[in-house]
């Protein structure tokens, strides 16, 4: 059996890995077989490198190389310091909110908060949800087998969240989420352990209901580490969600996410990824309009700087018919970064009248320096629908800015206001209450340029 070219004995990445593995707990036995069906595709399939189809843009290899350890939080008195001197437009601290706080993947009670909005929902740790329910359906999914980041996540699946609404129950406020975290600092040396963190996240909406949830991944700046997290959504009949995921990662971390979501009849989901941080990122994003009349708003954009490299794969999925959707990502790149926006939207035979439209459009800041792949992608099976895409790359419009500057304004903030004009249309799709403001005032600091 091939093991994914981790036998390498020289860096005892595959000997790390098996024994992380099986030093897990075998209970309970149904945690304990999904675990290992997945450890033993993730070996078979090993880690996508960039001659294979959709990751030509991005090379993993400096992960597959690594050897990654969790490593053990500071004593609350220096971490809760720490925390607060983050950033975090996602995270409200305040008295009343509903927030989950997992330091490397493993749920932080002490730092968590079940508001009011809790009441009547299954809101908290999924740990604590194994030993009495058998979860596996929702964490073993076909289209899933051949991924070869999804099964490493199963195969030590831990912690996450867990959100449950029931069916009829309509929140008022968001539900926060933070995954922090923790690495290593100083130059890596071979075979020295970074910081790993794998969380799982479900989210599961009854029947007419409706929730906000905002998730954060972020670290301290100048440590080392891999968040490789999975989270699935599933939303039923007329149930409406607002779902925005936020990376503020270390500018030395490497981060890997896979987001997949089903709708039912009539539901109505919009999620949002706002990528700010992360020094390797690659998120992968599957909707699946699985009922009759669903609609889907993928919105994105990504802010990139230095020599960040952030990969965006999504693919829209119609199953059924009269469905709608729209995907809207933009990004701003300075410095030496490189963006990669590969969408894909697929029309089943079955899903007659879908209306998809799809746009990726991108913004260098820096001359030549930093680069833009794009390929949006259609595959129509049905015959009676409407279905566009587009992209485009350009500069800052050099008449604009002068004009903004013969009307007194310094280079700088006529920077800033274009910046600002280019990406406003995606802020302005966050709805959940008081993060666009928060998101806004953090992304104005950060075109400071």
């Amino acid at each position: 059996m091939a093991m994914l070219g981790l036998k390498d004995a020289t860096t005892g990445v595959y000997t790390n890995y098996l024994a992380r593995f099986a030093g897990q707990e075998p209970r309970p036995a149904w945690l304990h077989e999904l675990r290992r069906q997945a450890f033993g595709r993730f070996t078979e399939l090993g880690f996508p490198h960039h001659k294979q189809e959709g990751w030509r843009q991005t090379n993993m290899a400096a992960v597959a190389e690594a050897v990654y350890e969790p490593q053990p939080p500071p004593p609350p008195a220096r971490l809760v310091p720490q925390l607060r001197a983050l950033e975090l437009p996602g995270v409200d601290w305040s008295a009343g909110a509903t927030r989950l706080v997992f330091v490397n993947g493993v749920y932080a009670a002490g730092l968590s908060a079940l508001g009011p909005e809790a009441a009547g929902c299954r809101i908290g740790s999924l740990a604590e949800r194994f030993a009495t329910t058998d979860l596996s359906a929702h964490f073993n999914h076909a289209d899933e087998a051949g991924q070869a980041f999804v099964q490493l996540n199963t195969a030590f699946l831990a912690d996450g969240a867990l959100i449950e609404v029931p069916a009829g129950k309509v929140l008022q406020r968001p539900i926060a989420v933070l995954y922090l975290t923790l690495g290593t600092s100083g130059a890596a040396a071979r075979g020295e352990a970074q910081g790993i963190a794998q969380p799982r996240s479900l989210v599961l909406l009854g029947a007419g209901s409706q929730a906000w949830v905002i998730e954060t991944f972020a670290g301290l700046e100048s440590e080392r580490y891999l968040t490789n997290s999975v989270i699935s959504i599933d939303l039923g009949d007329n149930a409406q969600l607002e779902y925005t995921r936020i990376e503020q990662e270390s500018g030395r971390s490497v981060h890997v996410s896979k987001l997949r979501t089903r709708q039912g009849r009539d539901s109505r989901l919009v999620a949002h990824n706002i990528a700010l941080g992360g020094g390797l990122v690659r998120n992968n994003v599957h909707s699946i309009l699985d009922g009759e009349g669903a609609e889907c708003t993928l919105n994105g954009l990504y802010t990139l700087t230095g020599t960040q490299h952030v990969d965006n794969s999504t693919v829209l999925d119609h199953a059924k018919p009269l469905g709608t959707s729209r995907e809207y990502y933009k990004g701003v790149l300075d410095g030496k970064s490189v963006g990669v926006f590969n969408g894909r939207i697929i029309v089943r035979p079955d899903a007659q009248h879908t209306d998809a439209i799809q746009s990726n459009k991108n913004l260098l800041l820096s001359d030549s320096a930093a680069t833009l792949s794009s390929q949006p992608q259609l595959e129509i099976y049905a015959d009676d629908v409407r279905c566009t895409h587009g992209a485009t790359v350009g500069q800052l419009d050099q008449e604009a800015l002068f004009y903004l500057r013969s009307r007194g304004l310094g280079l700088e903030q006529s920077r800033k206001l274009l910046v600002y004009a280019f990406a406003a249309d995606v802020l302005g799709r966050v709805r959940t209450p008081g993060l666009r403001e928060k998101l806004e005032a953090l992304l104005w600091a950060r075109w400071a340029v």
